[in-house]
């Protein structure tokens, strides 16, 4: 209630805001279950080239394309569509480099956790805990007490406190 003059100064129509928000969501929600549906059966070579798609939805489904087919070789391409990237994206990216494996995968997210932002390294945290607990335990305990984030550390000691899998 205190709040409520100063919200009405900054947006004075804010059932026209909350419906431009809402519209857009809806929009990008609905662009999004669209590019899935188009890139389910999609080809590698397809699903490489949805990457470079003006719309964002399109780039989603086809990274979450090349996440399904799990062809290593893509992993470079992955790794660069994070230059840059918005957090859904990189939420994406991260999420498919733990489906597709491997060695260079587990390496990068392992970067990520160091270099990245506390919500990209929290992202590749979860990611790796999914991957391969075991072998991230070790990890993730280091993590949980040295990261240079508190919000990091606090979210590897959630990790840690969750049973896995292999667990």
């Amino acid at each position: 209630k205190g709040r409520a003059p100063f919200v009405r100064a900054a947006t004075p129509d804010i059932q026209t805001v909350l419906g431009h928000v809402l519209s857009t969501a809806l929009k990008t929600a609905f662009r999004d279950v669209w590019m899935q549906l188009e890139y389910r059966n999609a080809d590698l070579e397809k699903a490489k080239t949805g990457l470079d798609a003006k719309e964002i939805a399109e780039q989603w489904a086809a990274l979450r394309r090349l996440g399904e087919l799990g062809e290593k070789s893509t992993v470079p391409l992955i790794i660069e569509q994070l230059d840059g990237a918005d957090p859904m994206t990189a939420h994406i990216c991260i999420g498919v480099l733990g489906r597709i494996g491997g060695k260079s995968a587990f390496e990068h997210l392992k970067k990520i956790i160091n270099e990245g932002t506390d919500e990209w390294a929290m992202s590749a945290i979860k990611t790796l805990w999914l991957m391969d607990a075991e072998r991230t335990l070790p990890m993730i305990q280091k993590i949980q007490i040295s990261h240079p984030s508190k919000e990091v550390r606090s979210f590897a000691a959630e990790i840690l406190a969750q049973p896995s899998d292999g667990q």
